[in-house]
């Protein structure tokens, strides 16, 4: 089971490699014969059956949501006096975490991220390629053309006293266009085991404090 995850894990980097390739493609400018300016939608956030984007009122977003998920308060900052942020936890089947919300004092949406692999399992090839086409097009449909691409790499440190050996290694790659960020997570134990998380956000959860 290792190798199938460490396999799939490889052919993820591979297609966000060409994904951000096709992102920086569709930011060149085209030439007025055949430029088509996109009309933006707005950052959008779909969990199930429901799209989410910021501003929001809390209750019809969490009224929306509770029909096909398991909607948690986990901060319930409308509760407390002054009234403060308040944050969500969105779970579907097997209690895995599908994603967050968060609001601000007044209850409006400033924050969303999706989960795009919840499930603590091996991701084949063909599921991976599909989410990231699926979020590719979610920046094409919104008419994302400002892009910044990062990419990052760290470990876990080795505690004095303690032998030499493998450390924890992660990696993370990530999309920014304005409001929304897409960002592919890998997490490679002492051990050998290695995850793949896959999220999609929109806005800026310290919205909630200003």
């Amino acid at each position: 089971m290792v190798i199938q995850r460490a396999r799939s894990l490889v052919v993820a980097e591979a297609l966000l490699a060409l994904a951000l390739a096709q992102v920086g493609r569709a930011q060149q400018p085209q030439t007025a014969a055949t430029e088509k300016p996109r009309q933006s939608t707005g950052a959008a956030v779909i969990i199930g059956t429901t799209t989410l984007r910021l501003g929001v009122p809390m209750d019809s977003a969490i009224s929306a949501l509770a029909l096909q998920y398991d909607v948690r308060c986990e901060i319930c900052g409308k509760d407390l006096r002054p009234a403060m942020a308040t944050t969500y936890v969105i779970r579907g089947p097997n209690n895995a975490t599908a994603g967050t919300l968060r609001f601000s004092a007044q209850g409006k949406l400033v924050a969303a991220s999706k989960i795009w692999t919840p499930e603590e399992r091996p991701y084949g090839e063909g599921e991976i390629g599909r989410i990231l086409v699926a979020l590719i097009g979610t920046l094409v449909s919104e008419g994302k053309r400002e892009c910044s691409i990062d990419a990052s790499e760290g470990h876990s440190v080795e505690l004095k006293g303690q032998p030499p050996g493998p450390r924890t290694v992660f990696r993370d790659a990530t999309i920014g266009c304005g409001d929304k960020l897409i960002s592919l997570s890998v997490l490679t134990e002492a051990d050998g085991v290695e995850s793949l998380t896959i999220t999609e956000e929109i806005g800026d959860p310290q919205e909630a404090f200003r």
